[in-house]
Parts: structure tokens; sequence; C-alpha cells
């Protein structure tokens, strides 16, 4: 599937004869709406996104730099450094913009305001999948700037997140440019302005993109979350081909029972990408930007290896809430069980309580197969998870498609690519 295709599928739900608008599911009976209501089951306490607007990567920094709009960016003293590195990288004269350091500038940046707000965050926060499914008024991934890190590997990853209203003062202008400009072509202007912010020891990722295409590389390993049809598979599908790398990608989805780091019990991939390593060879793995473990993995693994050497940016499948085909069969119950990969768990948290109770589940496809096979009851998952259960599952609500961040890493630290 091309980048061009998913963006045109983003209005859709369970299908491709189906548009599934945001919100509450219209096509559920009157019936299943008293369930629901009975059941304490109230979807206008649900998060709901907007559609995304920044679709592309380094997008937002474009247009940033042709509006005359007033920019305020807000951070904490922990990432006020990484927005005005990310500011002074797009050149923007000092005077076209502010930054305040606050206590919580997530939480800043969506109260009303006429100027442009955005806010940086540390791709390796614990709290981003909080902010990011918590917060329906920003797009967290809209934009990023890599800085080195003393005694790691490769650069780390500031993610730069836009207000809801930041995107509708730059509208046109920011539609114009994703049309006008490709993803490549973006990164390739955007690695000549990152290019001053790195050391002789570190490629842009728009660098790493050009190696990877090169002879020098012969076999690209890439592994992502499974099972198949999850947002990390499609996502690493679309890196692959935007890269141009697919010819010699060999590109596993691991099934359930295998994770980036491992987890209770679980083998991990991250592991398997580093047996391998070999010359000609570049063992890459996918990461959501909001994966629980990414700290450890930043940690751990960072001294030793490229944990952020690319991304890609996708907006996610439809993000929804599910149940049984036939939610009379939860009537008669007094304690339902739902179940969600931690990531989303923010969607439904207005639902919990001392009748309804939250399960892991391994993914969202994961989580859908459980409802699927009666060993839960209700389940937040995407529209391929429900499209692959479609006689037993039926959509409750539509919590929409917001653009997600992936981060691309390999076993191999940046001084050995540069190297190659």
């Amino acid at each position: 599937m091309t980048l061009a295709e998913k963006i045109q599928q983003i209005d859709l739900g369970t299908s491709a004869e189906t548009v599934l608008p945001l919100g509450t599911n219209p096509y559920l009976t009157e019936q299943d709406k008293v369930i629901l209501v009975n059941l304490g089951l109230h979807t206008e306490s649900l998060q709901t996104f907007e559609h995304p607007s920044v679709l592309y990567p380094e997008a937002l920094g474009t247009a940033l730099t042709e509006t005359d709009t007033h920019i305020t960016l807000w951070a904490d003293s922990q990432t006020a450094h990484a927005g005005e590195a990310y500011m002074n990288m797009l050149n923007i004269p000092t005077f076209k913009w502010t930054i305040q350091e606050v206590g919580n500038p997530v939480d800043r940046v969506q109260q009303p305001d006429d100027t442009i707000g955005l806010v940086v965050r540390s791709a390796t926060d614990p709290a981003l999948k909080d902010q990011m499914f918590n917060n329906t008024k920003l797009q967290l991934f809209a934009d990023g700037i890599y800085l080195p890190v003393s005694g790691f590997a490769g650069p780390h990853l500031w993610t730069i997140g836009v207000n809801n209203a930041g995107t509708r003062l730059l509208g046109d202008r920011l539609a114009a440019i994703q049309q006008r400009l490709t993803p490549d072509k973006l990164a390739a202007a955007r690695s000549k302005q990152q290019e001053c912010f790195l050391t002789p020891d570190h490629l842009t990722n728009w660098q790493v993109r050009q190696l990877l295409r090169s002879d020098k590389v012969s076999k690209i390993p890439a592994h992502a979350l499974g099972p198949d049809g999850t947002n990390i598979s499609q996502a690493m599908r679309l890196w692959l081909e935007q890269v141009e790398i697919a010819n010699k990608a060999v590109l596993t989805i691991h099934p359930a029972g295998v994770e980036p780091l491992g987890d209770n019990g679980s083998s991990s991939y991250v592991e398997i990408a580093a047996g391998q390593v070999a010359d000609g060879v570049v063992p890459t793995h996918m990461e959501c930007a909001v994966y629980y473990n990414q700290p450890k993995l930043w940690l751990e693994k960072g001294p030793n290896q490229t944990v952020f050497m690319d991304h890609q940016n996708m907006p996610l499948d439809n993000m929804l809430v599910a149940g049984p085909a036939n939610l009379a069969q939860l009537s008669g119950k007094s304690k339902l069980v739902v179940a969600t990969h931690i990531s989303p768990k923010p969607l439904i948290e207005g639902w919990l309580g001392d009748n309804i109770t939250w399960i892991k589940a391994t993914s969202n496809s994961a989580a859908a197969n459980m409802v699927a096979a009666n060993e839960v009851d209700l389940c937040v998952t995407t529209g391929q998870g429900v499209a692959n259960n479609r006689a037993k599952l039926q959509v409750i609500h539509n919590c929409g498609c917001p653009v997600m961040a992936f981060t691309i890493a390999t076993p191999l630290p940046m001084k050995q690519l540069v190297n190659m």
C-alpha cells in the first residue's frame, strides 16, 4: 500500500465499502444503545480525534518557515533546549516565535490561543502514550529533531507536536506543501538543515536512507510487531516502500509472543536483529513511538546501538471500541472485561471502574481476536482488527485515526553506518 493509498483510507471504518463517521457508530440499533447505557457505557466519555492535518514528517516545519503568524512553543525544563534547537534549525527569525516553559506543556498548548502552538517531547518519555491518546486537540507527532547525546551510539529523537488551532491557522499552506512536495523531498531538504546539529559520527535520517538504497547494503532484515495487519506491520511496509528498499528487505512480522524487548517471558526481536549483523547487512526493527518499553530500549541498547535511525509517520487505522456482534449477550453481566494493548488504554479510561476492568492484549489485532473468541467482552482495536473478525464484532465507537510516529532502529552503532 502506498502512502497516498493509506491517506485515502483514513476515513474508512471496518471495510472499504463503509465510511464510518467519527464518534458513536450510527449503525448501532436503538436496542444496542439502550444496552450500552444500562451497562454504564457512555460513549461521550470516550476520546475522539479530528482527522489529521500533518501527514508527512517535515511538512510542519516547512509550513512554519512560510507563515507570518506568531508561533508559541511550549516546553518544560527538560525539553526547552530541543525546542530552541528545532526553531533554530528551521532558521525562523526570533521575533516570530516565543518559547514558554511550563510544568505541563501538553496541557497548555491545547488551551485557546490566537497563535500557532507547538510542544516538544522526548521520544523516550514514558508518558507519551497517555499524552497521545488523552489529548485530542493536539497532533503530538507532527515533526521532530535528532540531537546527539554523549555516551550513546546514535542521536536522540525529540518529537514536535502542533495543536489543532495551529493546523487550522496554517490551513491551506500546509495542505499545499503536502501536495507539492513528496516525503522524500521534504526529508532531503531537512537533512541539510539537520546536519549542523549532529556530529561527524552521525548521519541524518535521510542520509541513512541514501545508504540503505546504495550498493553498500545488500540485505535489510526488517522486524515488526505482529500479528500481520497491526499498525506497526503496516508502518514497516510503508517505510520500506517509501525509502525504496523493499527489494532488499527480508520482512518478518512476528507472531504473538515476540515483542521488541520481550516482556513477561516473550521473545525479543531486538535480540533476533542483533544476531543478523554481517557485512553488507543492516538489520532493522520498528517500534511505535508510544511503545511502553521505549525508554528501556534507549537506556539499555542506546549506548551501543542506534535506537533512532529513522522514523515513519502514518495515520493509524481507525481506533475503534468494539464488542460482540450481538451486544445483547453482555446485558446480563454485572462485570465486563475490556482488552487493549497498553498504548491505547487511555482511550477507555473513562469507562474503567468497579464494573469494568482492563486486561492487556499484546496488540490491537490480538484484542479484537480476544472478543471474537469470547475471552473478553470489549476491546480497543483497529479497522483491520474488526475486519479480520467481521462476523463476530460490532463497532461501538470510532475514536479516529491520529498520526503516529514509528521509530526505526538498528543494532549497528551510527559510527559503523558512517564508515560503511
